[in-house]
């Protein structure tokens, strides 16, 4: 999982370009993707009724196949005079159950659930531990049942062998986020838990601790849910009634609802539960237990959250409504990460136009926005490469939240953050659209509502700011960027060395060669120790360094460079993948500037027909090699009118057998 995202999401999906140094020629962008390539999605899930026959978090999730994971803490106090909690172990290995049905699988295999004697501190900080190691798409689920008490900020949870329970005993609950979510130094190899964190607390005090207390939103960490009892009483509130299980009340309810009621707590009957939808469920069965007199007091169970995206799980047999506007947010939030993705990293020219990646225009066609949704209309609209229908999308969305903001002092801030939300998809829109001042300008608006603070989000604005040749405004996103990455990652990760690209590329542009090389050789030495010597990203920054080198004139430097590039991409992609055209055209340019003619025309003959046909005749990239050779001949003295250039094409050993149109 990548941070509430609103979006932005890391990836190591390179924006391809093209590097040209023959005078008074355009560089170029390069499609990521690729005609003939098999979508990098599965098939679209939406044809109604019927589901593949892999484990999903629910139908959208089945996309990114996040894995889940769950710890029982089960204090029981049985060994400990008049702190007993009879029903604990019984409830916690009900839970255990359901969440093994629901695809859940035991955090640590050996330790499922802890308690009795076993659910001591050391136990549970041992077992936390553990989730660094997951997926930062995982979901984990720590279900508590116990003792509770109200601390000076948050709730105490009791382990065991307390004799007593109250502040200062047993595990804070603010403590237990930071053990999941950070280490204790930030550095070294271990690494924070980044997914969706799950606490439910079945514990007395519970939503007087979490929620009156004043633990924050922003201390739960990224992509956190607490559900809890809250309880107002010192006593654990367990049923008492001839047809209903001896358990907890709370318990009881949540089983409920992920088991035979789903249909009842599933609120919009969409198919897909919801956190938010199984907390009023509970807190309406509740009621309802209280009516009966199966509970002695009134319980209104919390929920916090800064995840609205969290999903429970779902049920293939249970799934009624595919086209939910649940399924439309999910779907339009994941295009625009997608999109976002794509904007994290540069190759050689800034000014290149970018191609929109085949992903989001897959994701799209399963996007079917609501006619009055504005929003999602024009981010399906981006995806689909419809521009200028988006751009007046974007413009009427903003319109509309702007409007709604004018009737209630009470929907001021959801509206604003929604018209960050829209500006940071008009960006992203006109970046695609190669718009690079005007996506800037859509950037730093958003800024002003909601200040980057996430490096992936700092270098997203950065590579905007170089892209419309704002060097001064990109460079702090940029270094700071780096900053926090160099800080909680390890130096040899990958997203560091997509920062020192990015930086070495501004100080390039800027002519700031000194401070450029060195970024760029650690670049290329992390991706070497990180992915292996033969991997393409290798290949992406031998190109930015060479390309380094050929900007001061030091050929030599940079012609081994081009050579390595090429033979990786050659093994690693095969011979005829447009991005092989690219270094083909890489080396083709470097050889022209040294007058070496007869070596550059071979390369960008093969460089044309590979792009010609992987990209079709009319592709500008295929328009703009051909200007480049015949550009080339023009400057080692030979004849070079379209038709020569087209014959001597034509003619060339790289040329198909079958007859095909001049570009």
């Amino acid at each position: 999982m990548k941070p509430a995202q609103s979006g932005w999401a890391r990836s190591t999906s390179l924006l391809r370009a093209w590097t040209i140094v023959i005078p008074s020629l355009l560089c170029l962008g390069i499609e990521s993707s690729y005609a003939g390539q098999p979508p990098i999605l599965p098939e679209p899930l939406l044809k109604q009724g019927t589901l593949p026959p892999e484990e999903a978090d629910g139908p959208f999730q089945y996309r990114s196949r996040r894995k889940k994971y769950f710890l029982v803490i089960a204090v029981n106090q049985t060994d400990v005079p008049k702190t007993d909690l009879p029903f604990a172990k019984v409830d916690g290995q009900r839970v255990l159950k359901a969440l093994t049905g629901l695809g859940y699988q035991p955090m640590d295999p050996a330790h499922p659930m802890l308690t009795g004697q076993v659910a001591t501190q050391t136990a549970i900080v041992a077992s936390i531990k553990k989730a660094r190691s997951r997926n930062e798409e995982a979901t984990l689920l720590v279900y508590y049942t116990g003792h509770g008490a109200v601390g000076a900020k948050d709730l105490w949870l009791q382990t065991a062998g307390q004799e007593e329970v109250g502040e200062g005993q047993g595990v804070e609950v603010s403590d237990l986020i930071r053990l999941i979510r950070f280490t204790a130094s930030q550095k070294g190899p271990e690494k924070a838990f980044e997914g969706e964190l799950v606490l439910i607390l079945d514990a007395c005090y519970s939503g007087q601790g979490i929620v009156s207390q004043g633990l924050t939103l922003g201390e739960l960490g990224k992509h956190t849910t607490i559900l809890t009892s809250s309880s107002d009483i010192q006593e654990s509130l367990s049923l008492n009634h001839p047809d209903l299980p001896k358990m907890s009340a709370f318990t009881h309810t949540l089983l409920q609802g992920m088991g035979p009621e789903w249909g009842m707590a599933d609120d919009d009957g969409d198919g897909i539960l919801r956190w938010e939808e199984l907390a009023i469920y509970a807190e309406g069965q509740l009621r309802s237990l209280k009516k009966a007199g199966a509970i002695t007091h009134a319980m209104e169970p919390w929920m916090v959250s800064n995840y609205r995206k969290g999903l429970l799980a779902y049920q293939r047999d249970q799934v009624r409504v595919w086209n939910s506007s649940y399924r439309a947010i999910l779907t339009t939030d994941e295009a625009n990460k997608i999109l976002a993705a794509h904007l994290q990293q540069l190759e050689a020219t800034p000014e290149d136009k970018l191609a929109l990646p085949q992903e989001a225009q897959l994701l799209a066609q399963t996007l079917e926005p609501a006619p009055e949704d504005s929003y999602a209309q024009a981010v399906k609209a981006t995806a689909e490469g419809r521009l200028e229908n988006a751009r007046a999308l974007f413009a009427k969305a903003e319109a509309q939240s702007q409007e709604r903001a004018t009737h209630a002092d009470a929907v001021i801030q959801r509206e604003t953050e929604k018209q960050g939300q829209i500006y940071l998809a008009s960006a992203r829109m006109e970046m695609y659209a190669g718009r690079f001042t005007e996506a800037f300008g859509q950037y730093q608006r958003a800024a002003t509502i909601s200040p980057p603070t996430t490096p992936e989000l700092l270098n997203e604005l950065g590579v905007a700011g170089l892209r419309a040749g704002k060097y001064a405004e990109a460079l702090p996103y940029l270094t700071e960027a780096l900053r926090q990455r160099e800080h909680t990652l390890t130096p040899s990760h990958p997203d560091v060395a997509i920062s020192l690209n990015n930086l070495a590329l501004l100080y390039q542009a800027q002519g700031e060669y000194a401070k450029a090389e060195p970024l760029h050789q650690r670049t290329l030495a992390i991706r070497e120790k990180a992915l292996g010597p033969d991997h393409p990203d290798v290949a992406t920054s031998l190109n930015n360094l060479a390309g380094l080198y050929r900007a001061q004139g030091e050929y030599a430097k940079a012609e081994p460079l081009h050579q390595r590039a090429l033979a990786i991409r050659e093994k690693a992609l095969g011979p005829d993948h447009p991005d092989v055209a690219m270094n083909l055209n890489n080396l083709a340019a470097l050889y022209y500037s040294q007058g070496q003619y007869s070596k550059a025309e071979p390369l960008f003959q093969r460089s044309f027909w590979i792009a010609h046909n992987g990209l079709g005749p009319k592709h500008p990239t295929v328009k703009q090699v051909f200007a480049n050779y015949q550009a080339s001949l023009k400057g080692s003295g030979q004849p070079h009118s379209e038709n020569d250039v087209w014959e001597k094409l034509s003619s060339s050993s790289y040329a198909p057998t079958s007859k095909t149109s001049s570009p």
